[in-house]
């Protein structure tokens, strides 16, 4: 956190483009899952998600 002061980045600006990413992300695996449904891959969905997880961590 005082990383951030130290640097001069706020906090505050740092959250909003985190969320906004989040949002960004969820977004994308929303239309990729609607996708992947309609041609009955589940595998492939269950396996973005996994992807998309490790990714954000």
């Amino acid at each position: 956190y005082r990383k951030f002061i130290k640097c001069g980045i706020k906090p505050t600006t740092m959250t909003v483009v985190f969320s906004v990413y989040f949002i960004f992300n969820i977004s994308i695996i929303i239309l990729i899952s609607r996708f992947l449904l309609q041609h009955n891959l589940t595998f492939l969905l269950a396996s973005f998600y996994v992807f998309i997880f490790i990714f954000i961590v």
